[in-house]
């Protein structure tokens, strides 16, 4: 039994699916078979484990290497062009440890683009409320992570630029009522061309695949994609997924043909 009752909700769409706190070793899962996959069969219930004080040791030191492992997949890396600038804008740290990853969590909720996956310390909020499709993006922000511009963040912060994953300068645009990526290429760099010219090849082949476009924005040369992700289909990491595969003993190339061969 524990008296603490102000956990942080992990929340699909507006589905609790765990309430937790870290520095409290408090773990609740309501639907296992809802969990991300990194954190899926990682994370014990803290509440239904006996007061062995050993083995509550242990399941807290997991509980907290799946956490770890949970923010620091679903945060900007360092490595991503314009990444400092972004979080120094936000006035939040540059650090690689969990504190500054769960602060980074925290101050966007973890909302992604990829999924429909988000943290509140308020259960009774609405993810209708919150969402990336449907609510503002913060532009300026946007106009940051792709430019590495040094632009004064003013206003209501609801920006996926803290949970985008790889290393090229990318933003988030809403034109029209669709999302858009637009990615640029390094330095010097050809990658943007690259990525249009295999869109091509492609559809020479009406192989399905995400429609990348060419586009010059503020003298950088650009691809632009369309969101694929929807209310009823989200990305999981095929590394994720592979992990979760391991720990139950599943094929994971039998899975990836039996999804999608």
């Amino acid at each position: 039994t524990t008296l603490f009752r102000s956990p942080t909700y992990l929340k699909l769409q507006n589905t609790t699916v765990m309430s937790y706190d870290i520095d409290e070793g408090y773990y609740k899962i309501y639907h296992e078979n809802l969990l991300p996959f990194i954190i899926r069969g990682a994370v014990q219930d803290t509440t239904l484990i006996s007061d062995n004080a050993k083995s509550i040791a242990k399941i807290q030191a997991e509980n907290i290497n799946a956490l770890t492992e949970f923010y620091t997949n679903r945060t900007l890396s360092l490595n991503r062009e314009n990444a400092k600038f972004i979080l120094n804008q936000l006035g939040l740290s540059q650090k690689s440890n969990l504190d500054t990853k769960q602060k980074i969590m925290n101050f966007c909720k973890a909302l992604s683009v990829a999924d429909d996956y988000w943290i509140t310390e308020d259960e009774n909020e609405k993810w209708e409320n919150v969402n990336l499709r449907d609510n503002p993006l913060h532009e300026t922000l946007a106009h940051i992570a792709l430019y590495g511009k040094s632009l004064t963040v003013t206003g209501k912060i609801r920006t996926p630029e803290l949970t985008g994953q790889g290393a090229y300068a990318k933003a988030w645009f809403r034109e029209n009522g669709k999302l858009f990526l637009y990615k640029a290429s390094t330095k010097n760099g050809t990658e943007a061309q690259r990525e249009a010219l295999t869109s091509r090849v492609l559809d020479c082949f009406n192989v399905p695949h995400v429609q990348y476009e060419l586009s010059e924005q503020e003298g950088r040369t650009v691809t632009k994609c369309e969101n694929i992700t929807n209310a009823y289909y989200g990305i999981a990491d095929a590394g994720d997924v592979n992990t979760w595969c391991l720990r139950h003993d599943i094929d994971f190339m039998n899975l990836v043909k039996k999804t999608d061969a």
